[in-house]
């Protein structure tokens, strides 16, 4: 397949990851690529049914919105014998991968995730999938006579200089997950202060989940009219189970307790009234505990727009 220019100035680069592909994929397995290196891939095209023995995505975290929900689709693509190759940018470059942008150096991208290899483990974890192997390739992905060799060949296999390569990559496969447990009850507790825009919108967004979903509204210390709008909300939904009550306390963590305390459900779920976390979302965390993934489901936003130079690269260093 021929090339695009971008394609023939990153030509080392891309050599690489075919010399790795060769040696990790057996010639007669059956391969499903997925190339996301030109740009971002929706995830409705990975809906495929049929199995492969090998899936390879190269550069895709990068570019998929929904990363765990990616996972989960390459997961209805695999068998008890699949291997699934992950290959994606080091975070730590990502100052140095910006101005090959603007050197024209590199194809641009208008959008692009970074996460540390724990998330991505983490991820993979709650889609299905246990980690066989993973490793660094390239400090220097320009050819460079002899540099290049030493550095890549060399330089790069050494336990403090191998964290500073291009290139990282998983190899996993789909694990067995115990038996979903029975459809547990859901109690979602939030905690309201001040919040009287987004009640409605909270109760309109949560879906339905398990057997029995319950929401329970704590207010306290609200100077707009929070607790008056929560009752509204409450009488005018009257058919979903809505409870509310009043902060006899201080704090988020006093309210939360209080919702606890009064919680019916055998899940219990946490969702901050000014809905930076989508209600649409907590169906993952309920999946994630009763596949019995973990006990403790605690769920972070991995991708979000920062104001420039909130995250700058000497603070992701620490």
């Amino acid at each position: 397949m021929k090339q695009d220019k971008w394609g023939e100035k990153n030509k080392y680069y891309h050599q690489d990851i075919k010399k790795f592909l060769k040696f990790s994929v057996p010639k007669d397995a059956s391969v499903l690529k997925i190339d996301c290196s030109k740009g971002k891939i929706p995830v409705k095209k990975l809906k495929i049914s049929k199995k492969y023995d090998y899936i390879i995505a190269l550069d895709f975290i990068g570019f998929s919105t929904d990363i765990q929900k990616t996972f989960q689709q390459i997961y209805k693509m695999t068998h008890s014998k699949s291997r699934i190759i992950l290959t994606y940018h080091s975070y730590l470059w990502e100052p140095i991968l910006k101005i090959a942008e603007q050197l024209k150096l590199k194809r641009p991208q208008s959008f692009q995730n970074w996460l540390v290899s724990s998330d991505i483990q983490n991820l993979l974890y709650l889609a299905g999938f246990e980690i066989i192997k993973k490793g660094e390739r390239l400090l220097i992905p320009k050819y460079i006579p002899l540099i290049s060799t030493l550095f890549n060949q060399y330089f790069a296999k050494l336990p403090l200089l191998r964290s500073l390569c291009l290139t990282r990559y998983f190899i996993v496969r789909p694990y067995s997950k115990r038996k979903l447990l029975e459809k547990p009850s859901v109690s979602i507790v939030i905690a309201a202060r001040n919040e009287k825009g987004n009640i409605e919108s909270a109760v309109q967004r949560i879906p339905e989940i398990g057997s029995h979903t319950e929401i329970i509204f704590v207010e306290g210390g609200s100077t707009d009219d929070t607790f008056e709008e929560i009752k509204r909300i409450q009488q005018k939904y009257s058919e979903k189970d809505i409870k509310v009550f009043k902060q006899s306390g201080k704090g988020k963590g006093d309210a939360i307790r209080k919702g606890f305390s009064k919680a019916k459900g055998d899940i219990l779920m946490i969702l901050d009234a000014d809905l930076t976390v989508k209600p649409e979302e907590l169906p993952k965390f309920y999946k994630a505990i009763v596949s019995g993934s973990g006990d403790f489901i605690n769920g972070c936003r991995l991708i979000y727009p920062l104001e420039k130079e909130s995250m700058r690269f000497l603070n992701i260093l620490g």
